[in-house]
């Protein structure tokens, strides 16, 4: 794992065990710059990332008292299993999600930061919490554009309960060829997840990527040019592209069927940066959920490889593979025109007016 400078790299180290021995991974210059981060044992692939208490406290297992009473005390109240949370009232849920406005934000801007919500999201997040038994004093939802989501957090413990969980393997994607053919730079951090999943007496194996480019780190935002567009990313680049590998791998495996679960936007991380600078617009209603096509970019704005490949994952969870079976190719050089691409796959996964009806009063 080459990381491109020394905080970064410690903090990955810290984070992780080499995926084969278990031993601490060790850092070594890079003579093109950075440092890279491996098993001392150079043949050794991947890292299994260490949890700190308070994830393992989240997820439902055991800590030492004296932790798990601290922990308890920062976040205002214990935590909920899906189905005590499913039999909550509205009052609790409202509680604790009052409680956990003192840290968190909840609605997720461009950015990845975070900010209060207003009236009308605060009942969309209760929805969707007593709905589909989410805990919002543990950050396991938000709000993006005016639609509910389930954060990592979320899915990690809804992966536990189902008690076939086995575990999660991080690799980074060093080869260049490989960070292409999935529709990256060279230069761009790519992650490979493989969440293990128990099926028929066996161990199935669930593989997701997931990247960060180097537009996304080192892009300035447009209203002030001092601050980065994307701070949380820019912050801990490697953090973000392991947890949309995780996010992904983890969809892959559990199947799971709640709204919001496909089609994450890549803002939406599982960390915050901290909450944003601008304060909630009380009152205002929230922005309309993006259901029709024309909410979805359109085709002449699609203008290279990395941009369709990227839109296709970020709208309707595609990998590239996907994406060149429903265009019909068998390589991306085969792909001429992008703009026409994108056309083909809005029509072939965009519904029309019937059918979102239809989807709408199943949901």
């Amino acid at each position: 794992m080459l990381c491109q400078n020394y905080i970064e790299a410690e903090r990955f180290r810290k984070r992780n065990l080499c995926a084969e021995c278990g031993d601490e991974p060790q850092l070594y210059p890079n003579r093109e710059g950075g440092y890279d981060v491996r098993c001392q044992n150079r043949n050794h692939k991947g890292f299994t990332k260490l949890k700190s208490y308070t994830q393992i406290w989240r997820e439902g297992q055991a800590v030492p008292l004296i932790i798990a009473n601290k922990i308890q005390n920062k976040y205002g109240g214990d935590r909920m299993d899906s189905t005590t949370l499913a039999k909550a009232s509205r009052t609790e849920m409202e509680r604790r999600l009052n409680l956990a406005m003192k840290s968190f934000g909840f609605v997720v801007e461009e950015t990845g930061l975070s900010r209060a919500p207003n009236l009308n999201e605060v009942k969309l997040l209760v929805d969707y919490c007593l709905t589909y038994a989410f805990d919002p004093l543990l950050n396991e939802v938000c709000l993006y554009q005016g639609r509910p989501y389930p954060m990592i957090d979320g899915l990690r413990r809804k992966a536990q309960e189902t008690e076939k969980y086995r575990g999660l393997k991080m690799e980074p994607v060093l080869d260049p060829a490989t960070k292409v053919a999935l529709g990256y730079k060279e230069q761009d951090i790519v992650f490979k997840a493989t969440v293990r999943k128990a099926e028929n007496g066996e161990i199935a194996e669930f593989e997701r990527y997931g990247g960060v480019t180097q537009q996304e780190i080192n892009e300035m935002s447009k209203r002030d040019p001092t601050k980065h567009r994307h701070p949380v990313v820019y912050k801990n680049p490697s953090d973000s592209a392991q947890n949309r590998a995780e996010r992904d791998a983890l969809r892959a495996a559990f199947q799971f069927n709640f709204p919001g679960v496909q089609g994450l936007p890549v803002v939406i991380e599982g960390e915050w940066g901290g909450k944003g600078g601008e304060k909630a617009a009380k009152g205002q209603p929230p922005p309309p959920s993006p259901i029709k096509g024309e909410d979805f970019p359109k085709p002449e704005a699609i203008k290279n490889l990395g941009m369709l490949f990227e839109s296709a994952r970020k709208y309707f969870d595609l990998q590239p593979a996907d994406t060149m079976k429903i265009l019909g190719v068998e390589t991306k050089e085969q792909i001429a025109d992008t703009s026409e691409a994108w056309r083909r796959i809005l029509e072939a996964k965009v519904p029309k007016q019937g059918e979102r009806e239809e989807v709408k009063t199943s949901e």
